[in-house]
């Protein structure tokens, strides 16, 4: 493009301008410079201070959240519905706990089935209530609560923070997202499953034929058998106390009038 006129400042590319001589000398610049370092050296505060000091801003921005509403109370029906559900089913859940699985040393009323009790019961339209999220999100976080626990189990530390991160990685990878799966991690990885019941012959004897099968001892030496087979104690009880929650959910989110519909989907 022609320079139309002495003194005018025309545009040559979308990232560069023109100056004439003139121009640079009268703004204290000189011969040879172009338009675009000029600006920069006039008018602009250095790149080093500038770029960080706006990510700051932009990063603090975003904590001051956006403009949507939280969303209104549900109808009445569906609160009381959402509790006689909730009660029913850990009530089921501790009656199996106590009446049999107790017998066993077989811990029932884990942490993590009072979060899924609030998503099943309170929030079931969600996609994380949904039953692919709760079996496929409760079996990925089991498995990593069980490897970690068995490879890392004396340092508890480490054993927790990997049990946790890598559950809800891996329930992200396979779109089975399930926050009680995090929970149910974690117990898995650190939890003692006989510190709240106290021995009994019956759980000793499943726990000492189990860890002495072939393929237990060929693969694990003795410390990590003996953490291997408390995480399986504690896999089965999650995936137990999950199904009863779900087939309960299964009824009492579908019964009378209530705007309530459960699953939305199955699996696909």
């Amino acid at each position: 493009m022609e320079k139309v006129d002495r003194g005018v400042l025309v545009l040559q590319h979308p990232n560069e301008f023109f100056f004439d001589d003139k121009d640079v000398e009268t703004c204290g610049g000189s011969k040879g410079m172009t338009g675009l370092d000029q600006a920069d050296a006039v008018d602009s505060p250095p790149k080093s201070t500038k770029a960080p000091a706006a990510a700051v801003r932009a990063w603090f921005g975003k904590m001051k959240g956006g403009s949507a509403k939280p969303p209104p109370a549900p109808p009445l029906l569906d609160v009381c519905l959402s509790g006689a559900g909730a009660f029913a089913g850990l009530l089921a859940v501790a009656s199996l706990n106590i009446g049999f699985l107790g017998k066993i040393n077989l811990p029932l009323l884990l942490g993590c089935f009072g979060a899924s009790a609030t998503l099943l019961f309170g929030m079931p339209s969600l996609p994380v209530a949904q039953p692919r999220n709760i079996f496929g999100g409760m079996a990925v976080s089991c498995i990593a609560g069980l490897f970690w626990r068995t490879v890392l189990g004396q340092q508890v530390w480490l054993a927790a923070s990997l049990a946790v991160s890598t559950s809800i990685m891996g329930m992200q990878l396979s779109a089975t997202l399930h926050p009680p799966g995090g929970a149910a991690a974690l117990i898995i990885a650190v939890m003692d499953p006989m510190q709240a019941l106290g021995p009994d012959v019956t759980s000793q004897a499943f726990m000492t034929n189990f860890s002495s099968s072939w393929c237990i001892r060929a693969a694990l030496d003795e410390s990590m058998r003996s953490r291997f087979v408390h995480g399986i104690v504690l896999t089965l009880s999650t995936l137990a106390g999950s199904i009863l929650l779900f087939i309960i959910a299964l009824f009492t989110n579908n019964i009378g009038p209530s705007t309530k519909s459960y699953p939305k989907y199955w699996w696909y």
